[in-house]
């Protein structure tokens, strides 16, 4: 029996995207160890799960460093490679498990555990500093005194469109969430109004 993840606030980097894609990578894990616990759990009934989490955290990878990127986060080569040093070692230990090591599939779910666990207290803690978002940064929560990272940027309201499609949200993450990874790739955000 595999341990859950089980999401609390000292997983919250302030970000509301990447805490929610963190709460999918958690979300997606257990369904990844659920799968390894039922009795009639093999190979073939584990891959779709175990890919799943793996284009998962491509996703929230590529999503992590753009915003971090945009921001100026003076760590982003060395929190790049760790991501990378992620994909590698999963990759890995994924192929030795297709190749018909079936008992590696519990040796994959402690490490994605365990790096999940350590990357986002260790390595994505670090992140609060360039989005404003650690403890000591925080002011109380008023409404009108505590501004979102888009409102510090003056932007209040998103719109995409593409071949007739539009999506308007309020947020960056309700805005980008109106389109897959695939759809985003080359658009750019839109600012409809400012404050």
């Amino acid at each position: 029996m595999y341990p859950n993840l089980n999401w609390s606030e000292k997983f919250e980097i302030g970000v509301p995207v990447i805490d929610e894609q963190h709460r999918r990578l958690f979300d997606k894990y257990n369904t990844f160890v659920r799968a390894l616990d039922s009795s009639s759990a093999s190979q073939a009934s584990i891959a779709p799960f175990l890919i799943e989490l793996m284009e998962y955290a491509n996703t929230h990878f590529e999503t992590e460093e753009q915003l971090l990127s945009a921001n100026g986060f003076d760590e982003l080569d060395d929190h790049k490679r760790k991501h990378q040093d992620f994909r590698n070692q999963l990759e890995k230990l994924s192929l030795e498990f297709y190749s018909g090591h079936v008992s590696l599939a519990g040796t994959l779910a402690i490490f994605v555990r365990d790096w999940l666990v350590k990357h986002i207290l260790h390595d994505d803690v670090k992140t609060k500093k360039v989005f404003g978002t650690s403890k000591t940064e925080k002011r109380e929560h008023k409404e009108a005194e505590t501004p979102s990272i888009l409102e510090r940027f003056g932007i209040a309201s998103f719109s995409l469109n593409r071949e007739g499609y539009f999506v308007e949200a309020s947020s960056l993450f309700q805005a980008i969430t109106g389109f897959n990874e695939s759809e985003l790739k080359g658009m750019k955000l839109v600012e409809l109004f400012t404050n």
